[in-house]
């Protein structure tokens, strides 16, 4: 990608970084030839001082007080023919800057030009070094990540002949497609959360786990056929008649090999003794009440006893030979006894 935008060599590479490219590195001569025809030889040289200014930026460098030169992926390119270590383009007197200063290379976009009374034919596409400082046109490669093939915002890494994608928090896969949460981690209806670069379960109540894959009713651990039921991370025991405790395991527990109730618990024999006295007791109190409700006849041991008179009135008493006042005889009558009462 050629861009006609005048940048140093560092900002050239950045603008190059943030379209997931970076300057282009010429490796073979077949890359170069593909490049060399696209450069723009009508550029107006008199806007840039000189056409020895004029060019492209590409991904060579070299530091200061150092004559090696390399690429911006930290591989070694050639200073200059005859050097047959690797490929490069130098052409006449290049490179040739100052030792004291950092040089960036930028190809030429013209077929000819002249320094120190030599004229240089058939160049476009050179090499030239110049100051990493001065102003240029650039050249993105386009690479692996030109189309970024990282999803879900993951970042590209450009290799040597590949490529890597950077996934962010809670992304995986070679291309980062792959959501942690979307794969359904979480079982028995837990809720996935993405957590940093990972994922948590929140379980429903009576799960718990990682992925909330423990069911704690299962196995259940209610014994004699008490019903498990879940609260929260724990759980309670719904005991059938008979059957008491945490786990349903204090009563009449089914004996597993004949299925009879049996009475084994203490607590069970002393139950049932107490019962069986407290009906001991009530028998012994309904027959005393039973008993003293019934009535008893009364014998008299003294036959001059005066038994009771119809008379209305308890308090008047009769007397014999009693003489009323004014004379007369004796009012003198025989009580009559109708019945015999208790008193």
């Amino acid at each position: 990608m050629f861009f006609h935008e005048r940048k140093t060599y560092d900002q050239s590479r950045l603008a190059c970084q943030q379209i997931n490219s970076d300057l282009v590195i010429i490796r073979d001569a077949k890359l170069q030839n593909f490049i060399t025809p696209y450069l723009d030889s009508s550029i107006n040289a008199t806007l840039w001082n000189s056409d020895w200014y004029v060019g492209y930026w590409i991904g060579g460098t070299r530091q200061a007080s150092s004559s090696t030169w390399y690429w911006w992926d930290g591989s070694f390119l050639s200073s200059q023919p005859p050097n047959k270590t690797g490929y490069n383009n130098w052409f006449g007197v290049e490179p040739n800057g100052v030792m004291y200063a950092s040089y960036c290379i930028y190809v030429t976009p013209y077929f000819k030009m002249q320094a120190g009374g030599k004229t240089f034919n058939n160049i476009k596409g050179g090499w030239v070094d110049d100051s990493c400082g001065q102003l240029k046109y650039y050249i993105c490669k386009t690479g692996p990540c030109f189309t970024n093939r990282c999803l879900n915002n993951g970042s590209c890494i450009a290799l040597s002949d590949n490529y890597k994608c950077n996934c962010k928090p809670g992304f995986s896969g070679s291309h980062c497609e792959k959501d942690l949460c979307t794969t359904t981690p979480c079982k028995n209806g837990g809720t996935c959360s993405m957590v940093g670069n990972n994922y948590t379960c929140s379980c429903v109540k009576g799960f718990v786990g990682k992925h909330c894959e423990n069911d704690i009713c299962s196995p259940s651990p209610c014994n004699n056929g008490g019903t498990c039921i879940r609260i929260s991370n724990h759980y309670i025991c719904s005991c059938p008649d008979g059957s008491i405790g945490s786990r349903c395991d204090i009563g009449n527990a089914i004996n597993e090999n004949n299925n009879t109730p049996t009475w084994g618990s203490p607590i069970s024999i002393a139950s049932l003794a107490i019962g069986l006295f407290g009906i001991f007791v009530l028998l012994l109190l309904v027959a005393y009440k039973l008993k003293s409700a019934s009535p008893q006849p009364k014998h008299r041991d003294d036959e001059n006893l005066p038994c009771p008179t119809t008379d209305p009135a308890p308090s008047a008493t009769r007397y014999e030979n009693v003489i009323p006042l004014g004379g007369g005889k004796p009012n003198h009558k025989e009580p009559e006894v109708d019945a015999v009462y208790e008193i």
